[in-house]
């Protein structure tokens, strides 16, 4: 079985302080034992919104030069809605999040 390190953990809503920014966390990631990153696919760390395609690849060289692997990323997606336009946009941010 491999650990990973939950982003939600460092983004300033569990304790004082601000949250640690994404490429922040794989360093101290590694120091503490974890195999692994979930990023939280919200602001702080994983908003598609926020991340272009250079910020993409920092993030993967970022697990890369730590020996880390990308293991999950949180969508918080809520299909159960009636309308069918609230379950597209659902649908369009699980796939910006997948990418």
């Amino acid at each position: 079985m491999k650990v990973s390190l939950y982003t939600i953990s460092l983004s300033g809503g569990y304790y004082r302080g601000d949250a640690v920014p994404l490429l922040d966390i794989f360093p101290k990631a590694k120091a503490w034992g974890y195999d692994g990153i979930e990023i939280e696919g919200k602001r702080p760390h994983g908003s598609p919104l926020d991340l272009d395609a250079a910020a993409r690849s920092a993030i993967r060289t970022a697990a890369d030069d730590h020996g880390l692997e990308l293991s999950c990323v949180a969508a918080y997606n809520d299909f159960s809605s009636p309308v069918e336009e609230h379950r597209e946009n659902e649908m369009l941010m699980v796939r910006e999040l997948i990418r």
